[in-house]
């Protein structure tokens, strides 16, 4: 079992520079590598909050998603003075990961990079199979990618095609949220007839629907063995020590500004480079951008359903309060820094948005094809007269299909010639 211990071994940070937790308390940190002596408290975190000595609500009593993980350190996000230009990302499915796509494959066209580009399928790295670059990886010119990006179950194997520094990145979001997304997005009221409890209830006897893997999903994006070990705790918590020291941030759906926040730093990047407008969305009745639930969908977000999906998916649920713990605690120690830094983010954002958008619409009316997004009620854009002559507009906009068409033509044909 993984335990922080002052001789382990963590990428974000050196011993001195890393809040060391015993006994479930916490030193918690300043931004820049500093410790704050005075902010450690016994921590419990369910549903989002955090109290002190507070007991986790009674319908998860008996759900040990913490147990046998002492609560994650926080990140040392001290800003990096060169940007760092390697990153490997692990796109988990229905998690905001083509945001975040969108976000690398813009910043490796714009300084000439080179990408792990699919061999077979346009975004799928191997998934749902373990990342082997032999039967994977389409060949390269480099000795060494700069950017991997495309949808892939982790494996060690990505490290022998990526640079020695690069950046393990993944994203991860509130089970039972991501999974009503997948119902609606995937159609599986129509192509299963059956609602997303019903779904629930047949786990672990029936893991795929309609071609995809519905059981503990995001661990099984990371290359948890989910048919054979998602009974076993101990295994679970093994593995989910594993990737907090293989991944130098796990970033959360909940906090996406947050991550984002902490993403900029870590890497040495700008408000620029992080910038996105949101891909594959679906807005609801009230007009904001969220999942939108469909017929099937009998779950709401109440503790009762999460308790009766998390107690069938536990690997998942562990690994998401894992590293919400983690990304809660940093926050929590840099709460004035956050607060400052997203507004500044979010002025940048707005004054883009103001600039490039003209509207939003549903999917079957944006008339220009490079703005389509595609899935069951997705909205695309419509660009102003001059987002349609900046080209960042027109990237912030772009949604998956269309961006990877361009990433594809970009390194077959344009990386070398300066093209593109």
């Amino acid at each position: 079992m993984f335990y922080y211990m002052k001789n382990a071994v963590d990428l974000n940070g050196t011993e001195e520079e890393k809040g060391i937790i015993y006994d479930n308390k916490l030193s918690y940190p300043l931004h820049g590598g500093k410790q704050s002596n005075s902010g450690i408290k016994s921590v419990s975190k369910w549903n989002g909050e955090t109290k002190e000595n507070d007991a986790a609500p009674a319908v998860f009593s008996k759900l040990p998603l913490q147990r046998n993980i002492v609560v994650a350190p926080y990140y040392n996000f001290t800003r990096r003075k060169t940007p760092l230009k390697h990153i490997a990302f692990i796109k988990t499915h229905k998690c905001a990961s083509s945001t975040i796509q969108n976000i690398l494959m813009r910043y490796g066209i714009k300084n000439h990079l080179t990408f792990v580009l699919p061999k077979n399928i346009y975004n799928m790295a191997g998934w749902p199979h373990p990342f082997d670059p032999s039967k994977h990886m389409r060949p390269i010119k480099e000795e060494k990618a700069d950017i991997l990006c495309f949808h892939s179950v982790f494996s060690e194997k990505i490290a022998e095609v990526m640079k020695k520094d690069t950046f393990y990145l993944t994203i991860v979001r509130e089970p039972l949220s991501m999974m009503q997304s997948f119902y609606s997005y995937e159609n599986w009221n129509l192509c299963y007839k059956k609602t997303l409890r019903e779904i629930i209830a047949g786990f672990p006897h029936q893991t795929v629907i309609c071609k995809v893997n519905a059981y503990n999903p995001m661990m099984f994006d990371m290359g948890f063995p989910v048919k054979k070990h998602s009974s076993s705790l101990k295994a679970i918590d093994e593995y989910i020590g594993m990737l907090d020291k293989r991944f130098n941030l796990v970033m959360i759906v909940e906090y996406f500004e947050e991550s984002l926040i902490i993403l900029r730093d870590m890497l040495g990047w700008s408000n620029e480079d992080i910038l996105s407008f949101a891909v594959n969305f679906r807005k609801s009745t009230n007009g904001s951008f969220e999942n939108v639930a469909m017929e099937g969908v009998d779950m709401s977000d109440d503790e009762e359903s999460k308790a009766f999906l998390y107690e069938k998916s536990i690997a998942d649920a562990k690994l998401y309060y894992h590293f919400k713990s983690k990304l809660e605690a940093t926050i929590e120690a840099n709460r004035t820094y956050f607060t400052k830094e997203k507004l500044n983010f979010q002025a940048v954002k707005q004054r883009w948005m103001e600039f490039c958008i003209k509207s939003t619409m549903p999917n079957d009316s944006v008339r220009d094809k490079r703005f389509k997004g595609f899935g069951n009620f997705v909205y695309g854009y419509a660009l102003s007269k001059e987002g349609l002559k900046n080209q960042t507009c027109i990237d912030l906009a772009t949604p998956e299909p269309s961006f990877v068409e361009r990433v594809n033509k970009y390194q077959s044909f344009g990386l070398r010639r300066g093209m593109i």
